[in-house]
Order: structure tokens, then sequence, then C-alpha cells
């Protein structure tokens, strides 16, 4: 089992989901630049099969997993079903939006635990960033309270 495939199923294992079928079929993608992407409806995680930095493509795993989650705990069901981003979209509102602030959080969350780099967020304005380390943060907490870190 290749580093990406170990990394979705220790994920898959933590966030207590069943691991996702994956997939390279970039042509799913909305962008050039998305890392990975998820159908949640048929479990199958889209990634892209080489990334130029490591860690940017694990971020994305591990944001594309969390929505996995979301989906199966139900949580944010409507905004999961009706967030397509497009040309349109406006990138703001977007990345605010409560399933993807989570997703990031607890990507961000993951990335500082499990291998010690934080996300810079170049692209996001401070209130969004703020947003994210302070979920992030309450999931880490939570994930404690569990004991599912050692």
């Amino acid at each position: 089992m290749n580093e990406t495939m170990v990394l979705i199923k220790g994920l898959s294992d933590l966030l207590g989901i069943k691991a996702p079928t994956v997939s390279y079929d970039e042509s799913k993608f909305l962008t050039k630049t998305q890392l990975a992407g998820v159908d949640l409806d048929k479990n199958i995680l889209y990634i892209k099969a080489k990334y130029d930095v490591k860690f940017d493509g694990y971020f994305a795993i591990c944001h594309e997993l969390r929505h996995i989650w979301q989906y199966k705990n139900v949580l944010w069901q409507k905004e999961l079903n009706t967030r397509r981003r497009n040309d349109q979209t406006d990138i703001e509102y977007y990345n605010n939006q409560i399933s993807e602030l989570d997703a990031n959080a607890f990507a961000t969350f993951f990335m500082m635990y499990q291998f010690r780099v934080k996300p810079l967020f170049k692209n996001l304005d401070p209130k969004t960033k703020e947003k994210i380390l302070k979920r992030a943060k309450e999931i880490e907490t939570e994930y404690k309270k569990r004991g599912s870190l050692s």
C-alpha cells in the first residue's frame, strides 16, 4: 500500500467512515489547480495522480474525507448538496460556508498533529483564517476527549 493509500485508510479510521474508492480521474475536477474532490453519493475520492507539494495533496485529501464524514453524519446536508463551486461563486462566500470551514479546519488539525505542518492559507482573508484555526482547535479538543489521539 503506498503512502497516499495509508493516509486515506488512517484518516478514514480516525473519522469513523468507510474508506472511499480512489480514482485518479482528473476530468471530475472543476479547475486545473484542484488536487482532490469527492462524489459523496458514490463514496469516491478523486485525487490528482501527482502534485507539486506532497503536503498540499495530503491537505486536500484530509479536506475531502472530512466532507464524506459530514455527509455520513448528515451535517450540513443541504449545504453539501448545493455547494458546488463554479466561476460565478464568490470565493469568500464559498470559503466561509460551514462545511468548508470545518473541512479546512479538520485538514489543518490533522496536518499540524500528524506532520507538524501548518497551512498558510495565503489566498484567504484574515477573518476566514481565524475561523479555520479556531475550529481546528475545537476539533483537536474533541479528538483528545474521545481518546483518539495518542
